[in-house]
Parts: C-alpha cells; structure tokens; sequence
C-alpha cells in the first residue's frame, strides 16, 4: 500500500518518492519502507525508471541519491 508519494518534474529529470507500508514482502521495523523512483531522458526522448529502495531516509546511498535529485531538480522535502 502506497501511503504517500510525491512525484518531481523539473526538465530533463523527473522522480517520485514513495512511502510504503509492508509492501511487496517487505517488512521493515518500523513498517515503513521508502521507495523513489527515477527517470532518466534517452536520446529518442523515452523515460528510462529507476527504483532505489531506502529503509531509513538517512542511509547514506539514499541521501546521495536524494542530493542527486535536489541537484538537479531545485526540490527539497
């Protein structure tokens, strides 16, 4: 169950960050789990997704991911 997403455009990137309450087998402790996907341009101007997983916000593959994005779209949450 998708509790809460915000979905991101902004140029040539676009993402969206999920919330997730057990979902997909996935327990976690505290029965959160997020979940951002990606999208990434290609030259014939299709949208390639990608999914990073995250337990905990601040897990350091995640805050890079999420500087990433911040990077280049101007977002911040």
């Amino acid at each position: 169950t998708i509790v809460d997403e915000i979905t991101l455009m902004c140029g040539e990137y676009k993402a969206a960050i999920q919330q997730i309450k057990a979902a997909e087998g996935i327990e976690t402790m505290n029965g959160h789990l997020y979940r951002i996907w990606y999208y990434t341009p290609t030259a014939a101007g299709d949208w390639i997704a990608h999914a990073q997983y995250g337990l905990i916000l601040d897990a350091p593959e995640f805050q890079e991911l999420l500087r990433m994005l911040k990077k280049k779209c101007w977002f911040d949450f």
